[in-house]
């Protein structure tokens, strides 16, 4: 069976995302990245509760990792500090360098009920993707991640999860330090030719 149509039942998408967010808040090393999902109206399609769930949490991850290296972008780059009742001072009386350790980041989630279809939206204030890199995110062994930290094979997994399930998975970004974007649509009833084809 295809896109597991064997296991698939009626599944709260709201509840999914949910979880997901409590799962990841408990990680350390997400602490400082503000997750905004506003939601509580449920939301119930017949999918394959735990591959949507494995695609939600790769989806935030992904996010959260690209604040983290914006941010990590940030502070390596010195900012001049103007003169402060708690700036330093070089020996000569100059203004010395700071580099902020404060990592900011967001990253907002909406699920929008349309006619036959819903659509989720991930979308992160993080490092952003060039055109380049927006080709070939789905691609398989395709990472920006450095070496032994990424395999490449998470979105592809999502994108093929996602199609079986009828559905569609895209991104956007305006470019390097704009954020992205990821548009992840499923239909709201079951698709029944993916069971014929």
């Amino acid at each position: 069976a295809r896109g597991g149509d064997g296991l698939r039942a009626n599944h709260d998408v709201t509840q999914i995302i949910r979880e997901v967010i409590q799962l990841i808040r408990a990680m350390s090393k997400y602490r400082q990245c503000e997750i905004v999902f506003d939601r509580s109206e449920p939301c119930v399609l017949e999918i394959n509760g735990s591959e949507i769930k494995q695609v939600v949490l790769n989806l935030v991850a992904n996010a959260l990792d690209a604040i983290e290296d914006a941010s990590q972008q940030v502070d390596r780059r010195p900012r001049l500090s103007g003169p402060t009742p708690h700036s330093h001072k070089s020996s000569e009386g100059w203004p010395t360098t700071e580099v902020s350790t404060v990592a900011t980041g967001r990253l907002d989630i909406r699920l929008t009920e349309l006619t036959d279809h819903i659509e989720l939206e991930f979308h992160d204030s993080g490092c952003g993707m060039t055109a380049d890199v927006l080709r070939k995110i789905f691609n398989p062994f395709f990472t920006t991640k450095p070496t032994g930290q990424g395999t490449g094979l998470g979105l592809p997994i999502c994108h093929r999860i996602v199609t079986e399930h009828g559905g569609r998975l895209a991104a956007t970004s305006s470019g390097p330090g704009q954020g992205s974007t990821f548009r992840l649509s499923l239909p709201r009833a079951a698709i029944s030719q993916q069971k014929a084809a």
